[in-house]
């Protein structure tokens, strides 16, 4: 009788995880406009920033990562933050790309209870996606996270804190350009008011249309293509382990002085989320003189690229 049931339980959550996926390689698009970030965020203070020959406030340059080590969601007795040390699951410190901080709040500003508002269902395809992924049980290669296998991160995703590759903007009349140390990306922002390009066409990365208000560049993601995660590097902060075509992203880079520029990003997907959240963070710093980005190599000489791809990563050890 309990194999019986044992059998029937992962033969639900199967159905579960396909159904999931099936939506989510096939999605529909929302059509509801992208909202606004929510009230009582930073807003930029009044400040004579420079300016480009086009009138930009000037965001040239080299710039780093700050504010990281703090988690996506608030932790909960399901979610607690991650051991320093001792016993339970590996401490998050040891991580090569995260340093815990003291300060553990979460950076989702809205709600204000700090998580994301998943509907039901997607909740529990979460429950499910995370299970197998190899932390603490199964390993499903389709569940792992795609920046694994050197895929692009996404947006907002690109845009978490990250203590070792950098950023580069550059700015030309009509557009803002990011080169992303991480994966060689980069991000054409167009501010000439042109539409969005069709829906048809689904990019890792999406369609970026831009405008100014005041010091802060505010931009409009569309036509994502849904194979990303949502925000975050480390096992704290990777709380949102899918995302949908229909996901609408609206970002703040809030030039707030000479040396800083604040992040802020909303979403908006009904098909995932009961209501559109936000995050917010310091997430950009003027870089040291002399910064530069280096060639960014991500499974080149990796000998176990094919264990990690496959979700055996435990068997690596068995390996010369």
């Amino acid at each position: 009788m309990r194999g019986g049931t044992r059998a029937s339980l992962r033969l639900a959550a199967t159905a579960l995880a396909a159904a999931a996926i099936l939506w989510l390689a096939t999605g529909s698009v929302s059509t509801q406009p992208p909202s606004s970030p929510a009230s009582g965020t930073l807003e930029s203070e009044p400040w004579e920033a420079p300016r480009t020959a086009d009138g930009q406030p000037d965001i040239q340059g080299m710039w780093i990562s700050d504010d990281w080590g703090r988690p996506l969601e608030t932790p909960t007795a399901e979610r607690p933050p991650p051991q320093r040390s001792g016993g339970g699951p590996p401490s998050e410190a040891a991580w090569s790309d995260v340093e815990l901080t003291s300060d553990r709040t979460s950076i989702i500003v809205d709600p204000p209870d700090g998580n994301i508002p998943w509907l039901p269902w997607a909740a529990s395809a979460r429950d499910y996606v995370v299970a197998h992924q190899g932390n603490s049980g199964a390993v499903d290669p389709l569940f792992l996270d795609p920046v694994s296998k050197c895929l692009p991160y996404g947006v907002p995703r690109i845009n978490s804190p990250n203590p070792y590759s950098g950023y580069q903007i550059l700015q030309r009349p009509g557009m803002v350009v990011i080169v992303y140390e991480q994966g060689h990306q980069y991000r054409i922002i167009r501010l000439d008011g042109r539409p969005h390009v069709g829906s048809d066409i689904r990019l890792w990365n999406g369609n970026s249309r831009g405008r100014w208000e005041g010091a802060t560049l505010v931009v409009d993601v569309r036509n994502l293509n849904g194979k990303t995660w949502v925000f975050g590097r480390s096992p704290s902060q990777v709380s949102g382990p899918f995302t949908s075509p229909g996901l609408q992203v609206v970002e703040r880079f809030i030039f707030t002085d000479i040396d800083t520029i604040h992040y802020e990003v909303t979403m908006t997907d009904p098909d995932l989320y009961s209501q559109p959240w936000t995050i917010s963070t310091r997430a950009f710093v003027r870089a040291p003189e002399g910064y530069r980005l280096f060639e960014y190599a991500c499974h080149e000489g990796n000998r176990t690229t094919d264990l990690i791809t496959s979700g055996n990563e435990g068997d690596a050890a068995t390996r010369d």
